[in-house]
């Protein structure tokens, strides 16, 4: 019958028991034995393991078989060696060089190792121009001035555009944020189309339909209004905003929902 004896870890020196079987053990955990596989030649455990007759043996006998054999010797002093294996790495370096190699994709040259795509500027100017070329001047009428010009844009100059619709609404928009900003109110980018299409093209105030093609200056045209105004609290975001005529918004002024009542008898 097998009996329990006790060893001392070579790794961290504590005692431990087990039970012999036919498997050899060392160490106390296989933390400990990970440990000192990895361990360097100028550790304890190593030198331990070098200074005994078990690591003498074994040093020995590697240097025997590869190091100390006359052959080995004999091979590497050789002058034949020593060319076959420095042009051997000549070899190795240039085909690792040649795997690295691109070539330009528009004059065929290699391309340095600091480039990526082509080799000089000039390459990568003239893909440039040909991926994306320069949007020409054509005779078309201006949707703000109403006149026929030559342009590239969408409008003859910036006065067109900052008179158009779509100015005007980015306009609105950022003032309707810059406002919740200073209240320190939530913000959402709102689009007014979708409050509009969710309240079925209708005035929250008045109970009529919005009109969404009106010019922005008519009295009647679409305008975003608050239930709970920016300056009392309110958000900017889809709960808090309803659509309404202009002049509605206007006749209801700074006053929460249950105050518009007032407006109608």
């Amino acid at each position: 019958m097998n009996t329990q004896t006790t060893l001392i870890c070579p790794q961290c020196q504590q005692q431990f028991d087990f039970i012999p079987t036919n498997n050899r053990r060392k160490y106390c955990s296989y933390k400990c034995k990970r440990k000192a596989n990895q361990l360097p030649e100028n550790a304890e455990s190593r030198k331990r393991y070098l200074n005994s007759p078990k690591g003498k043996a074994t040093v020995q006998r590697k240097a025997s078989k590869y190091y100390q054999s006359k052959t080995y010797k004999a091979r590497t002093q050789s002058p034949e060696y020593r060319k076959r294996i420095s042009e051997y790495q000549k070899q190795r370096w240039r085909t690792i060089r040649q795997r690295k190699q691109q070539f330009c994709a528009i004059c065929e040259d290699p391309i340095p190792s600091r480039r990526k795509k082509f080799c000089s500027d000039l390459c990568t100017d003239f893909n440039n121009r040909m991926q994306y070329p320069a949007k020409r001047n054509i005779l078309r009428r201006c949707p703000g001035c109403k006149q026929p010009k030559q342009f590239s844009g969408t409008y003859c100059s910036k006065d067109c555009y900052s008179q158009s619709d779509q100015a005007r609404f980015i306009r609105r928009q950022s003032r309707h944020r810059r406002r919740a900003r200073m209240h320190n109110a939530q913000i959402e980018q709102v689009d007014p189309l979708m409050i509009a299409k969710r309240d079925k093209y209708k005035c929250h105030i008045c109970r009529k339909r919005v009109n969404m093609d009106l010019d922005v200056q008519d009295i009647y045209s679409p305008t975003m209004d608050h239930l709970i105004p920016i300056s009392l609290g309110g958000d900017h975001t889809y709960a808090n905003i309803r659509l309404a005529h202009r002049i509605c918004n206007s006749r209801k002024g700074n006053r929460a929902v249950n105050e518009q009542l007032l407006l109608f008898g």
